[in-house]
């Protein structure tokens, strides 16, 4: 019996499909965006397509995997190697938002030591990467 057979499943799959297309339109969306004139209405369509198209691509590639059960996340299927691909993707596409790098500056702000003889010696012994203002 096909694994498409299923009612429920042909549910999912239909899930699948809108979402996929609304991925595409937003693609389109922004593409068409991108000679506008507006430099702040550019980057808002922009990011709005990188945030849903990478929001989109992870819910395809877990339906995907919930589809083939237990055998999809094995290496022998293809759809594992697909899902690995959509998740880099997302991961790649959230990374670069400037929302994030932004939510990023104001936890370090909002950590930040104050002026003290004592702060800056903590500050001038923390790692590299614990550094309050390397946040860059």
């Amino acid at each position: 019996m096909a694994i498409g057979s299923f009612q429920a499943l042909q549910h999912r799959m239909a899930d699948m499909v809108v979402a996929t297309e609304q991925a595409n339109s937003m693609a389109l969306m922004a593409a068409a965006k991108a000679d506008s004139r507006d430099a702040a209405e550019r980057a808002h369509a922009v990011s709005a397509a990188k945030a849903y198209i990478g929001q989109q691509a992870r819910f395809v590639g877990q339906q995907a995997i919930q589809l083939h059960g237990g055998m999809g996340i094995t290496d022998e299927m293809m759809v594992s190697h697909l899902f690995k691909r959509l998740t880099l993707i997302e991961i790649q596409l959230r990374r670069h938002r400037p929302s994030f790098r932004a939510r990023e500056r104001s936890v370090a702000s909002r950590w930040a030591l104050p002026s003290h003889p004592h702060c800056e010696m903590i500050r001038a012994c923390a790692p590299p990467h614990r550094r309050v203002g390397s946040w860059a």
